[in-house]
């Protein structure tokens, strides 16, 4: 069994919703066993069961892979703004970055509801925090962008946990060389003291909590513009309720005027009628009177 089909393999595990994960993946693990291929057992059987907000972001990363490749590619221009001192064009990409992070969040909350998975505020956090650490961190895009996230990613100030990251293939232990040795010194001679690192840690919290406040006030206003078009829409529909009803009460107080007329009409016709049938009973009576008297004679 080759690596591709390990691959295939881990794929449609984290397919899965995470009920199924662990049933699925020791089905997957007894096959390989059953087929002689324990080293892909044994790598099939290290793999994590997803959390709920891992699941969604495997999933959307599968469903919409472009929008998170865009959001991934506001990291490296926000960092060029940054370095550039440009704050109109960070004001700009935090904004479109923030547009990304709710378009990637309503992408999730449609595909929980799809798998049946119930949808928290608490993934909704995690997942922000998830998609904002790939944008700003190589190591967390590529995580994601596996479709095999096992949890959720976190910014903890100059770095990220990444515990949510899928297991690691293993490779083969190479020995530094002189030049790799020197860099590292020099590496190890460039950290930041412990004043710069605290202080970069307050300004990376500052810049995640106005990036989650930008985010909340984008959904807030997309939830409010979505209440207004229902109310208008509710509006509309009782406004045209409304008019229909005064339009059938005009009909209905014009249907009884007419009827009060054509009453008032009768009834003078039924007075006529009556009088005229006086004046025609005593005609006949005074005729009979006259031809009986003349039957006298």
């Amino acid at each position: 069994m080759a690596d591709a089909d390990l691959d295939a393999l881990a794929d449609e595990l984290y397919a899965l919703p995470p009920d199924q994960f662990v049933d699925a993946r020791a089905a997957v693990v007894e096959a390989a066993r059953e087929a002689g291929h324990p080293s892909v057992a044994a790598a099939l059987a290290t793999m994590r069961k997803p959390t709920v907000t891992a699941f969604l972001a495997n999933q959307v990363v599968r469903t919409a892979p472009d929008v998170v490749a865009g959001v991934i590619a506001v990291g490296p221009a926000m960092r060029e703004a940054t370095a550039a001192g440009d704050a109109a064009a960070l004001r700009d990409l935090g904004r479109h970055r923030a547009a990304l992070l709710a378009d990637l969040v309503g992408r999730a909350r449609s595909l929980a509801t799809e798998h049946e998975v119930r949808f928290s505020a608490t993934n909704q956090r995690e997942l922000e925090s998830t998609f904002s650490a790939a944008a700003v961190d190589e190591r967390a895009a590529e995580a994601l962008l596996t479709g095999r996230l096992t949890g959720p990613l976190e910014s903890t100030g100059l770095g990220f946990d990444l515990g949510g990251l899928p297991p690691a293939r293993p490779t083969a232990a190479a020995a530094p060389s002189a030049g790799g040795a020197a860099a590292e010194v020099a590496g190890r001679s460039r950290r930041p003291t412990a004043a710069e690192q605290r202080a970069a840690e307050r300004e990376q919290a500052a810049e995640a909590e106005r990036e989650r406040a930008l985010v909340e006030a984008e959904q807030a206003l997309a939830e409010a513009r979505l209440q207004d078009a229902d109310a208008e829409a509710a509006l509309a529909q009782a406004q045209e309720a409304f008019d229909a009803a005064q339009a059938a009460e005009n009909d209905a107080a014009e249907a009884l005027r007419a009827a009060k007329a054509a009453v008032s009409d009768a009834r003078a016709d039924l007075t006529a009628a009556k009088a005229d049938s006086t004046a025609t009973g005593r005609a006949v009576a005074a005729a009979l009177a006259a031809l009986e008297r003349a039957s006298r004679r």
